[in-house]
């Protein structure tokens, strides 16, 4: 078998149905082979490599399966960089697979080299470059298992054309097997560790959870829930840890500059914070002063390096976020039989309580139209919310309730142009469900190269922009901070997000007030057609 053959087994071998990706010169081997097995991995050519990393993110979280993403050599492989930044800072499993030119002419600065591995070392779990097909097999079981195992993230492999091309012995293949090898959790065996926990949280006056993205990763929303209600605990959520419970949980909403009064009061008053699969990146917790000085911290991450990298923890359980919420539970319940879930009484968000007082009317306004949208969007099952970046995306994240994981955003890169793709990924992965994303017209100007992709593939993507002329985050910082020089963030140039929809044949609408808003996007989740609403700020 060629290289390029043996890739595509271990594709198959990994359950591989769906991949993203761009052709170029150097990786064409391979798209030959894809065109073989093109009834068993569907491709999806997006309009650039950008878009494919974006969209193979966007695939994963909503899959929880490592997304693929191809790219050719030089520009192809440097063009896919800001998405396995993005996949790395919210760690989402990705494979990566780029080719580079053939080994004879590596380090000649030859046409289309790069030194790719150097350039995404410090964004990847893990890289590597194969320069003789036989490495093949091994690198491509240890990327996948590297992806999905323990903290979830990205992994690239870069092929040289010579390892593409080659043959190699199957036999010797057999012979150089991975093995996949789980770390043994050892925190969980330490019984006076769990007791003492279970004794600090009982004893709380003031307990809060934080749930972050590990929560997600590891679908422990119900043990969330359960220890919630086993020690009468509200619940605040990261951008990437972000739903709402229904019923009988006291839910504080996203945590961070944007959370409400009532979770920043909860927040300075706290003696016992449980934080669940969150690192306490600086967008949530901004600085030491956020929590009361009395505060001990209980801290469950997958990542070792995560616990006391930020804050200081009175205890830290590195595993799998069920996993160690199940034996905390568990424990509990050997020690006192059998228990009765307390009910909370629910903290229902308000509408007022959602906009910061020191927000401009603007931000008030597309605030209020987003929100008139409310009743089409909580806790639907078939539909799943994408966010681009900016004062937007505060909206779409406080405003509505979602289910677990069907709110999908760049959170720690805070990556403009992330949105349509990831939502043609998230379409991608749940055909028939609703995909709506969200962006103001700075983010859509980055990405809207991907309409094509909608149009290609017939995505029913339900597209609104928010248009107020400039980078309204950006601006507003400006308007604050820097004297109102609001320089380089206004736009004047005419931009028109529905006529550009319109010329990829995709049907699009210009709107401004509630009513109509409202009757455009009731039309757009009746219809299995793709569809851009412009609503003017």
């Amino acid at each position: 078998m060629t290289g390029a053959q043996v890739i595509v087994e271990k594709l198959l071998e990994n359950n591989v149905d769906v991949v993203f990706g761009y052709p170029g010169s150097s990786i064409l081997p391979l798209y030959d082979e894809l065109y073989n097995v093109k009834d068993k991995i569907n491709h999806i050519l997006t309009a650039n490599e950008q878009g494919a990393a974006h969209a193979a993110d966007g695939y994963a979280r909503v899959t929880k399966k490592a997304g693929v993403v191809i790219a050719t050599s030089g520009p192809g492989a440097t063009n896919i960089v800001t998405g396995i930044a993005t996949a790395h800072m919210d760690s989402i499993p990705l494979v990566v697979i780029t080719a580079n030119v053939t080994n004879s002419k590596l380090g000649k600065d030859s046409f289309q080299e790069i030194d790719i591995l150097s350039i995404t070392m410090p964004i990847t779990k893990h890289n590597f470059i194969i320069k003789d097909a036989k490495d093949i097999p091994n690198a491509f079981d240890m990327a996948f298992h590297l992806a999905t195992e323990g903290r979830n993230g990205p992994v690239l492999i870069d092929i040289t054309g010579d390892a593409l091309v080659n043959e190699v012995n199957l036999e010797e293949l057999s012979s150089n097997k991975f093995s996949r090898v789980s770390k043994q959790k050892d925190d969980l065996k330490d019984e006076a560790k769990l007791l003492s926990t279970l004794k600090l949280l009982k004893e709380a006056k003031h307990p809060l959870i934080i749930a972050g993205g590990g929560v997600r990763t590891s679908k422990a929303e119900a043990q969330v829930e359960e220890i919630a209600k086993l020690f009468s605990i509200p619940v605040a959520h990261t951008m990437n840890g972000l739903f709402t419970y229904k019923e009988d949980i006291e839910d504080l909403g996203l945590v961070g500059n944007y959370s409400q009064a009532a979770l920043k009061r909860a927040l300075k008053q706290c003696d016992v914070l449980l934080a669940i699969g969150t690192r306490f990146s600086d967008r949530s917790f901004p600085s030491e002063e956020v929590l009361s000085k009395k505060c001990k911290i209980i801290h469950i991450d997958a990542d070792s390096a995560e616990i006391n990298k930020n804050f200081l923890s009175t205890f830290g359980f590195v595993g799998d976020a069920k996993e160690v919420l199940k034996k905390l539970i568990d424990t509990e319940m050997k020690l006192n039989g059998d228990y009765e879930k307390k009910e909370i009484k629910s903290s229902k968000k308000t509408f007022s309580s959602l906009i910061p007082k020191e927000a401009t009317d603007k931000y008030k306004k597309e605030a209020s139209l987003l929100y008139s949208l409310k009743e089409y969007v909580d806790f639907k099952e078939d539909l799943y919310m994408v966010s681009e970046v900016g004062l937007h995306q505060m909206c779409v994240a406080t405003l509505f309730d979602y289910l677990p994981s069907h709110f999908l955003a760049s959170g720690g890169l805070g990556t403009m142009g992330y949105g349509l793709p990831a939502a043609i990924g998230a379409a991608i992965a749940k055909p028939g469900y609703k995909i709506v994303t969200v962006s103001g017209d700075g983010c859509f100007r980055m990405d809207l190269n991907e309409l094509a992709t909608v149009a290609r593939y017939k995505l029913g993507v339900i597209i609104l922009v928010m248009n107020d002329k400039r980078l309204g985050m950006v601006n507003e910082i400006q308007q604050k901070k820097f004297s109102g020089h609001t320089y380089c963030t206004e736009f004047d140039d005419g931009f028109s997000p529905a006529k550009i929809a319109k010329a990829f044949n995709i049907k699009s609408f210009v709107t401004r007030n509630k009513s109509d808003l409202k009757k455009r996007f009731k039309e757009a989740l009746e219809s299995n057609e793709a569809c851009l609403i412009e609503v003017l700020i």
